[in-house]
C-alpha cells in the first residue's frame, strides 16, 4: 500500500471515529430529553429490551435516509474522478453497499449505550424529576 493510500486510510477512519461521536452525542442527547417518555413506557410494562429496540429504531430511521442521500452523493463524485481511480470501477457495488452497511453499523455502536441507559431508566425518578 502507498504512502497515499496509507493517509487515506487514516483519514478515512478518524472521518468514522468523528461520526460515531457525533452520533453518540446527538443520540445521548435525545435519550436524556425521553428520560419521562421511557419510565412511563418501563412503568406501562415494557421490558428493556422493547426500550433498547425502540432507540436503535429511532436511529436507524434518521440514518437510512442520509446513507442514501450519501450514496447517491458518492456516486455522483466517484463519476467525477473516474479517471483517478485505479482497480475499482466508479459504481462499484461492493464498495458503496460495504460503506453504507459501515456506517449503518456505526449507527447502532453509538446507538447502543444510550439505549442500554434508556432501558435502565427508573420510572419513579423520571417522574419524579418532571
Amino acid at each position: 500500500m502507498g504512502l497515499a493510500a496509507g493517509l487515506l486510510s487514516v483519514v478515512g477512519l478518524v472521518c468514522i471515529l468523528l461520526a460515531a461521536v457525533g452520533l453518540y452525542s446527538v443520540i445521548s442527547c435525545a435519550v436524556n430529553q425521553c428520560a419521562l417518555e421511557f419510565g412511563v413506557r418501563v412503568a406501562l410494562g415494557a421490558s428493556p429490551w422493547d426500550v433498547v429496540l425502540m432507540v436503535a429504531r429511532d436511529s436507524l430511521v434518521l440514518a437510512v435516509p442520509g446513507v442514501l442521500v450519501g450514496i447517491a452523493a458518492a456516486l455522483a463524485a466517484a463519476q467525477a474522478v473516474s479517471g483517478m481511480l485505479v482497480g475499482v470501477g466508479a459504481d462499484d457495488a461492493s464498495t458503496f453497499g460495504g460503506a453504507a452497511l459501515l456506517l449503518l453499523g456505526v449507527v447502532l455502536l453509538a446507538s447502543y449505550w444510550p439505549a442500554r441507559r434508556a432501558a435502565r431508566v427508573d420510572p419513579v425518578n423520571a417522574v419524579r424529576s418532571h
